[in-house]
């Protein structure tokens, strides 16, 4: 039989597990977790949980529709909930990088374009030089 409670998992761990509950965090929220009596061994997926319930527990909420939709529906929520929490963070997470890399990759191509720009500054303050010196040696060409 499980119920949900909001107590912290520490603490309820203390309580509840030497009489054989074990208590599961609730996905997505830091103040709701599952206590177990005789439990199966743990589903590895929280959903498992809403679209399977423990026969007792499916059996109890049975006895009242409304409740039974109530805890099946505030479940479903808080789990998608939960896990769309978690998908967000991770996208927020990979747009900071991206934007990290981006100002990485504009800043090395203005200095490339800087060094670049000098490079042919110098290149061009050259050419009247060899300009000037390849006319006086050309034959024919002026001298001074």
């Amino acid at each position: 039989m499980s119920h949900i409670v909001s107590y912290s998992i520490r603490g309820l761990e203390a309580i509840f597990a030497p009489h054989g509950f074990r208590i599961s965090p609730v996905p997505g929220k830091s103040y709701a977790s599952i206590a177990e009596l005789d439990p199966d061994p743990a589903p590895e997926d929280f959903s498992e949980r809403i679209y399977r319930p423990l026969p007792e527990n499916d059996a109890l909420l049975a006895r009242c529709g409304l409740l039974r939709q109530a805890t099946i529906q505030s479940a479903r929520a808080s789990y998608y909930f939960g896990g769309y929490l978690e998908r967000t963070r991770w996208a927020l997470s990979l747009d900071r990088e991206l934007a990290e890399l981006r100002d990485q990759h504009a800043r090395q191509l203005r200095e490339l374009a800087q060094q670049h720009e000098h490079e042919l500054a110098e290149l061009r303050a050259q050419l009247p030089q060899a300009a000037d010196a390849g006319d006086a040696a050309a034959p024919g060409g002026r001298s001074g």
